[in-house]
């Protein structure tokens, strides 16, 4: 398409071309008059001047086809120049700007009319330095073409990058008129690669300092890059001696792999090894990440030592527990039954809760003949008795001679082992004599017969029911022996029973003295206690009661004692009136009447620990064999009560004092006294309903006579709920601050107690107030309070009307969301506040009656004390005779503020 200029030019070309003719065809006419008679010379000038037209006008319209053709296709280049992406500029050799395209208008937010004529210096911004400016001219004035980037300014002064090609420009005569260039905007490219640039010095910094080795390997797993703490992992003084070089270690994308890499000083570490896909120079490639955990899998492993310690000390203590229970069950089935097939029966059954055996068997020995008497095979092999010399089997001679239990871990390495037909299978034994006063009377076996082998523990806990086992069995035989002396044997049950019946010793010791002066026809039961020293003796028992209890002997003085620690046989003292051995006890042998003694030594763990006797005052006799044995029988139960009683009496003492520990330092984190502040008088109250509790109060005086309050309940009770309490009040005397708002005390203490309540299920609840004296109000008190799940507090108004202060939230540590409000009122001389935790609102009768918000606040309205402190008494021994006898079953504290 032709332009508006050439169309213009090429009109006026034509009228020019007709003018001219028309002027020339008149100048003709004119000459033709004064050469009249010349038609001939006219008419060959004018037809000359037409031919010469016509060819001017063809010659013009293919001029205009040229043009036109010209002009279309600099048409497309000036749409190409002016759509194009890029900034185009067009300056003459000076570097005046003739030309701009409307996308660098963009660029630069100047219009192109204000750009036409200006210096294309208007938009150097000063960063891009001079060295560029002078090679850029030395280029394209060179004719070359220039390539680079600027940071220039826009017309709002804001700075942004460019990358330009500047190239000059030739007339048809080779001549240089302008310089053209395009321009490309960097600016986010630029920022980009800033940023790429800052984190790959950010990256490189971390990898490093990094403490973890890392390796960067490519696929063929060749390392490309390691960190310094790669090459102290590997003993290598540079990265020479890795890079380049083949890596080993294998690792899974994503997955961590533990390994052992050996050091040069023969020493292993332990890394753990972690493999991610990253790209390094373009190219695919594993970054390795290879921490060394040598100490932390040398801390995991003496933890898991010291687990296992831990483990099998409890295993051991629960098995000790065990015993001792599954010991009081047998001794209750000696009682209980003296018939030989069922007591076996039952402690064989015992036997199983403390020790796995496949096959269990109780031999009694009579003079030199064990019989089997009952056994047990789990395997369904049944159990015939049978009897055979005890000195067959070496092992069963070495029991009975050593009297000491004896434990086979591997009987196919023993040369002792010698096993009958059915014995064959057995892998494992243990042989455990049954003692009685000292002397063997048959043998206790149990095997196994799988892979776990017996060992020193296993005997010990047989030979424990070995003994019980003995008792059993001696009492069986003493039934048989005795059938005809039933009634005796009821006597055991009953002492049993009775010792049984409590832990309390000297109650348990008085009710078996009463059971042996019953049965055994007795007329004085009396039970003495020797000290560790065995210097002297306590009586700490007897029935008929009034005559001996808490009289002190010396055991040396006293021969029936000293022969009792020399021989721990019973004694028996036929005329105890008379008798050397009663010399140093006359006056009291005198006083009381005793005619005939029986003392019978009370001994545990292979330890004499006291005795006890049986006196006759209304006739003189000797003491039958199967009295003296049936005696020896009870003292057995009596050793196994009385160390029962003392090791729950000392683990009850050890209790008391941690409790009394744990009150008294409980008790110190409540406040001493109350604050000195003008103007207001306090008075709290703070009681656990156990030895230690969860409730708390707290007094902050802070300066210019401002007091913060705080009372606080701990869900639960006892020594938990007094760890919980002891954390909050330390938290809270930690984080509290004058400046410091209620509900900015209560959020911040909710969110510390979270990771606690998470562990425990043990919540907080709280209400703190401050107080201050009211700038606006001279004489009031400003209130401002925050409540966490605490009894709402109380205001009784001068007038006595009652404010219940409805301010609430959910108590600390439950939910990290919990918001608390605050509520804010004034308090005017007279008006009272009452802060208390629900042991006081919720206190319970006999009857099951709740004391319940209304009574108390019913019972605010009406006091009339003037102090708080006697406000306070008045209020809690309201609550006491509400409850009257009744336990409240929870801490009770309150606090008293009344303004003055």
């Amino acid at each position: 398409m032709m332009t508006r200029r050439a169309q213009l030019r090429f009109d006026l070309l034509r009228y020019f071309s007709l003018s001219s003719l028309i002027a020339f065809a008149l100048v003709i006419a004119l000459f033709a008059r004064f050469i009249e008679g010349h038609h001939v010379v006219f008419s060959a000038v004018l037809v000359i001047f037409s031919v010469f037209y016509v060819l001017l006008l063809l010659i013009a319209r293919h001029a205009q086809r040229i043009v036109e053709r010209q002009s279309a296709e600099l048409y497309r280049l000036s749409q190409a120049v002016e759509q194009n992406p890029d900034g185009v500029l067009l300056t003459d050799l000076h570097g005046d700007i003739e030309y701009a395209n409307a996308r660098y208008a963009e660029m630069t937010g100047y219009s192109v009319e204000e750009m036409i004529g200006k210096t294309s210096r208007i938009f150097q911004s000063g960063v891009t330095e001079s060295p560029v400016y002078d090679d850029l001219w030395a280029t394209i004035t060179a004719g070359r073409v220039w390539s680079g980037e600027f940071c220039n300014k826009r017309k709002d002064g804001s700075f942004y990058w460019e990358h330009a090609t500047i190239a000059p420009i030739y007339d048809a005569a080779g001549n240089m008129t302008h310089f053209v260039a395009t321009k490309e905007d960097i600016t986010e490219r630029k920022l980009a690669d800033d940023a790429l640039r800052k984190s790959q010095e950010r990256f490189q910094k971390v990898i490093e300092h990094d403490v973890d080795a890392i390796v960067v390997v490519d696929q063929e797993r060749i390392v490309r890059f390691i960190n310094p703490a790669a090459r102290r992992l590997f003993d290598v003084q540079d990265d020479a001696a890795m890079i380049g070089k083949h890596f080993s270690i294998p690792a899974l994308n994503g997955e961590s792999t533990e390994l052992e890499i050996p050091r040069r000083d023969g020493s292993t570490s332990v890394v753990e090894i972690r493999s991610v896909e990253i790209e390094w120079e373009k190219q695919p490639a594993y970054l390795e990440s290879l921490r060394d955990i040598t100490e932390h899998k040398q801390i995991e492993d003496a933890l898991r030592a010291s687990q296992q310690q831990l483990s099998e000390t409890y295993q051991r203590e629960h098995q000790r527990r065990l015993l001792s229970d599954t010991l009081r069950k047998i001794a209750g089935i000696v009682s209980s039954t003296l018939d030989t097939d069922e007591v076996l029966r039952l402690i064989l059954d015992q036997l199983e809760r403390v020790i796995t055996y496949h096959r269990a068997t109780v031999s009694t020995l009579e003079e030199e003949t064990l019989f089997l008497m009952a056994g047990k095979d789990k395997r369904g092999d049944v159990i015939k008795q049978f009897h055979y010399s005890a000195y067959k089997y070496p092992l069963n001679a070495e029991v009975l001679r050593s009297k000491k239990p004896i434990c086979i871990p591997d009987v196919s390495r023993d040369s002792r082992w010698h096993p009958s037909p059915t014995m064959q299978t057995i892998r494992s034994m243990i042989f455990a004599p049954l003692l009685v006063q000292r002397q063997p009377i048959g043998i206790l076996a149990v095997s196994r017969v799988d892979e776990i082998p017996y060992e020193d523990d296993d005997a010990r806990t047989v030979f424990a029911f070995a003994n019980q086992v003995a008792i059993a069995m001696h009492n069986a035989q003493l039934y048989g022996r005795m059938q005809e002396r039933n009634r005796r044997l009821a006597l055991l049950h009953d002492v049993s029973q009775t010792l049984a019946s409590t832990f309390e010793m000297s109650k348990f010791l008085t009710g078996a003295c009463e059971t042996l002066v019953r049965n055994f026809h007795a007329d004085h039961s009396a039970v003495l206690l020797f000290d560790d020293a065995y210097t002297h003796g306590e009586i700490i028992a007897e029935s008929p009661p009034g005559h001996v209890r808490g009289l002190r002997l010396s055991l040396q003085e006293y021969g029936v004692a000293k022969e009792i620690l020399e021989t721990a046989q019973a004694v028996a003292v036929l005329d105890a009136q008379h008798d050397p051995r009663t010399e140093k006890i006359r006056d009291f042998v005198q006083t009381v009447g005793i005619q005939s003694l029986l003392v019978v030594p009370i001994i545990s763990k292979g330890r004499i620990i006291g005795s006890f006797s049986l006196s006759l005052t209304q006739e003189r006799r000797e003491f039958e064999r199967s009295e003296i044995e049936m005696a020896q029988t009870i003292a057995s139960q009596m050793a196994v009560a009385i160390e029962n009683a003392r090791w729950i009496e000392k683990e009850h003492q050890r209790l008391e004092e941690e409790l009394s520990i744990a009150w008294h330092i409980q008790n110190s984190l409540l406040p001493v006294g109350v604050p000195d502040i003008p103007g207001l008088d306090c008075a709290g109250f703070c009681y656990p309903a156990s030895k230690v509790g969860g409730d708390f109060y707290n007094y902050f005086a802070f300066p210019q006579n401002e007091l913060g309050v705080a009372v606080g309940d701990v869900a639960g009770k006892g020594i938990q709920a007094a760890l919980m309490m002891a954390l909050s009040v330390g938290l809270l005397t930690t984080k509290v601050q004058k400046d410091l708002s209620p509900s900015t005390l209560l959020a911040t203490l909710n969110a510390d107690l979270q990771p606690h309540v998470r562990r425990n299920w043990m919540n907080t609840a709280l209400t703190y107030a401050t107080l201050h004296p009211s700038v606006t109000f001279p004489g009031a008190w400003h209130l401002q309070m925050a409540n966490a799940g605490l009894v709402p507090p109380l205001v009784r108004r001068q007038n006595r009307d009652i404010e219940w202060c409805e301010v609430g939230g959910l108590p600390l540590g439950i939910s990290e969301k919990s918001v608390y409000p605050e509520k804010d009122m004034l308090l005017y001389p007279g008006d009272m506040l009452i802060l208390c935790s629900d042991g006081v609102t919720e206190a319970m009768n006999a009857e099951q009656g709740m004391y319940g918000n209304e009574r108390f606040a019913q019972r605010v309205a009406s006091l009339t004390e003037k102090s708080a402190q006697q406000a306070l008494t008045t209020l809690l021994e309201d609550v006491r005779s509400f409850a009257g006898d009744n336990d409240t079953g929870d801490d009770v504290t309150m606090v008293v503020i009344i303004v003055r």
